[in-house]
């Protein structure tokens, strides 16, 4: 297969694919593909039909579907936001980068299910654990209590379909990925995220880590 190029559009810290007009979320976090049309626009499969209208309320912009692993996997990727387009292949040849390279392993989203969200290793307070590297995430959660040396910031609006939108006060940590390091936001998980299905979709110890964090920050004082 040749490679194909799609047109990429970052909006408030969400990453989508416009294809034909109409906005996809591009989402590593989900397991499924789904939305308003039935023919998955990356490989011509059916996909299940899910009206968007609560998902585009949430997002502020109207999404016709969101593309999980379920279809991501399949191929590899080079995002380029700078040039606001994504590049993908299926086949044996990797695909070229500029830049530096992160592991990622794979995990279940439920017990019993295939392994299909990927996951990379971080350092947080001095902590290494594993993430979840969820690109339909606009803000990075860290699952446990705030790590030492963070530096509170704001209350930001966020939202997880099973429990709905919520408020959540951020801070600022310094986290490690192999030897690169930067300062990133993080939000606190709301007391019910933990009592519902996510817990399942993360390692014991471990958080969520958006790569559509909106903090590029080398110290506290330069983030927002």
């Amino acid at each position: 297969m040749a490679t194909v190029t799609r047109t990429l559009v970052f909006r408030d810290n969400h990453l989508y694919v416009s294809i034909e007009g109409a906005l996809w979320v591009y989402d590593t976090g989900s397991p499924d593909t789904f939305g308003e049309v039935a023919t998955n626009p990356f490989n011509g499969k059916p996909v299940t039909e899910r009206q968007m209208d609560r998902i585009s309320h949430y997002l502020g912009v109207k999404v016709v579907g969101l593309i999980g692993t379920d279809t991501l996997n399949a191929y590899d990727h080079v995002i380029d936001l700078r040039s606001k387009h994504m590049s993908l292949e299926y086949s044996e040849e990797l695909l070229a980068c500029d830049g530096g390279a992160h592991g990622l392993r794979f995990i279940a989203p439920k017990p019993g299910t295939a392994a299909v969200i990927p996951t990379l290793q971080a350092s947080l307070g001095g902590s290494a654990s594993d993430y979840i590297f969820d690109t339909g995430a606009p803000l990075s959660y860290h699952v446990g209590p705030v790590p030492d040396g963070a530096v509170p910031c704001c209350n930001m609006q966020d939202f997880w379909l099973p429990i709905g939108s919520f408020t959540t006060q951020t801070y600022h940590a310094q986290t490690y990925l192999d030897v690169s390091q930067r300062w990133l936001k993080y939000g606190t998980p709301p007391a019910s995220w933990n009592k519902s299905s996510r817990a399942t979709r993360r390692p014991a110890s471990s958080g969520m880590k958006s790569c559509a964090d909106g903090s590029p920050a080398t110290s506290p004082a330069e983030a927002s």
